[in-house]
């Protein structure tokens, strides 16, 4: 059903089922005049289009969101330059302000899933200049492994100078284009699906059901944002 919406609208061109499908982020499609989004009370989503949306321009409302479940997500936006209004229990506005006088220095793992979405997002934003991003994060090697060299073919620039820590160089400068999703990763698929955004001249991402399967909504919602998907057999 979702791919069928998108090819109604515009954004898939030919579905081929069991296949993939090529995502593209092109800056001169932004719809500047999204004001609003509504997304799931998931504050690992909340998270996720957050970045997405200054990605595509900042400045954005989200509505249906439980601002209780969000401290620590705006704890570390603001850290980055993103201020925010809460108007109310279920909306919330972001946008970009300006840069940090104090950049964030170290990023711990604590564990969860939804902890290490929100790590590796901050790596990859585009706008960060490197005397702001991350200095450091603190991980687990082992459990990471894979995601961390997925984050390195995109150009994100991670470094292992001794277990447990990745010194963080430089944001993605995408090295490659071609991105493979594996089963039964969520936060990893989530984190490499926001990468595969940023270049200009779009990535192409395999096993794209794994991640749909996790998340059915998540290019009906982008495309809202102004991506432009198609597929790409």
């Amino acid at each position: 059903m979702l791919f069928s919406l998108l090819k109604d609208i515009g954004f898939i061109e030919n579905i081929v089922y069991g296949k993939f499908v090529g995502v593209y982020f092109n800056a001169d499609k932004i719809d500047d005049s999204i004001e609003e989004l509504e997304v799931p009370k998931d504050y690992k989503e909340f998270l996720f289009f957050s970045v997405a949306s200054l990605i595509t321009g900042g400045d954005i409302e989200f509505k249906g969101i439980n601002t209780s479940y969000l401290a620590n997500s705006l704890k570390i936006l603001s850290n980055f330059g993103i201020s925010y209004d809460v108007f109310e229990e279920e909306r919330i506005r972001l946008w970009f302000s300006d840069w940090p006088k104090e950049p964030f220095s170290n990023i711990k793992d604590v564990g969860a899933s939804t902890s290490v979405v929100r790590l590796f997002m901050l790596p990859v934003l585009p706008k960060l200049p490197e005397e702001h991003l991350p200095k450091s994060i603190n991980i687990s090697l082992k459990e990471r492994k894979k995601l961390i060299q997925d984050l390195n073919s995109l150009g994100c620039g991670l470094e292992i100078p001794q277990e447990d820590t990745i010194l963080v160089k430089r944001p993605g400068n995408f090295r490659r284009n071609n991105l493979y999703l594996l089963n039964n990763h969520e936060e990893g698929n989530y984190t490499r699906f926001l990468g595969s955004l940023l270049p200009q001249e779009g990535s192409t991402l395999y096993n794209v059901n794994a991640l749909l399967n996790y998340n059915s909504s998540l290019l009906e919602k982008l495309s809202n944002l102004g991506l432009n998907f198609e597929n790409a057999s």
